[in-house]
């Protein structure tokens, strides 16, 4: 019995390296839904270090379709989606597929989703007359909600490390045991949180796209979201030599908590209160 507990084990710490892909997916669509969706959406996603590779290919999208037009152009023309309901405004229709085109600066450009989108409500609504609109922003509260629900819920997410933390013997050729999981934690919640205040300033920024200050905080919210992606990929990785090398007690704890905190993660998007869905986002006529 001992034995084949051991082999177990030993199987689990092997492929320990592909259990993170599961809800890789749904924690990409949710970090991307998010303004539409609700922050609970968002926030929950670092709970489990399962779905921690759609946290990173959700910030890694969002940065290439924020970083310029011709960018954003290029990943849409490569193929790339960008998956969630909010990031896919901030995206470009692929350059075959366009039915519109507008000028700037003298330069022939295909806009992004969420100008396309704004244009026909307008024009749904017989609207011609845009000097007698007003876009107003106030994601003041809802950010506020959001940073402070993420950072609770992701500190969850180290339990299932404690084990072998507290029975880490330390060496000075390897990290503690802790350092891993903590770096996948904080990269996880920084790429969740500033992915949100990027879609913000982006999606503001193409409905008002005289608004040129916007510029700094956006280099500085792409900086921070590089390094919260090369956090959390580290982390990742290294959570993988933390487990591997624990014990088989430690093994059976870490796999449970992962999938208990992978179900409280479901249950939570599942309960989906429209409480946390207003962004502050109002147009006035």
């Amino acid at each position: 019995m001992a034995q084949t507990g051991k082999v177990f084990v030993s199987g689990i710490q092997d492929i320990s390296v592909f259990l993170p892909i599961i809800g890789s997916e749904q924690c990409e669509r949710h970090v991307g839904d998010a303004l539409e969706g609700g922050y609970l959406y968002a926030a929950a996603t670092p709970l489990s270090m399962f779905g921690s590779l759609g946290i990173v290919k959700g910030s890694v999208a969002v940065l290439c379709a924020s970083v310029s037009p011709r960018l954003a152009q290029m990943y849409a023309d490569a193929g790339f989606n960008l998956v969630g309901s909010a990031a896919a405004m901030i995206a470009k229709i692929p350059t075959g597929k366009a039915e519109k085109v507008e000028v700037h600066n003298g330069k022939a450009e295909i806009p992004y989703i969420a100008r396309g989108h704004m244009l026909d409500l307008l024009k749904k609504h017989h609207i011609e007359k845009f000097s007698n609109l007003s876009l107003e922003f106030n994601y003041t509260r809802w950010n506020a909600y959001l940073v402070l629900t993420t950072v609770s819920l992701s500190i969850l997410g180290f339990a299932p490390y404690i084990p072998t933390t507290l029975n880490d013997r330390q060496s000075f050729k390897k990290p503690p045991a802790w350092v891993y999981p903590l770096l996948r934690i904080a990269g996880s919640v920084i790429c969740v949180i500033t992915v949100q205040f990027l879609i913000q300033a982006r999606m503001r920024r193409i409905l008002e796209d005289t608004l040129k200050e916007l510029s700094i905080t956006l280099t500085m919210l792409h900086f921070i979201l590089l390094l919260g992606i090369a956090a959390t990929g580290v982390g990742y990785v290294g959570c993988f030599t933390v487990v591997q090398s624990s014990s088989m007690r430690d093994t059976y704890i870490w796999l449970g908590l992962e999938i208990w905190l992978s179900i409280v993660r479901m249950i939570l998007w599942g309960l989906n209160p429209p409480s946390d869905e207003n962004t502050g986002i109002t147009l006035k006529i």
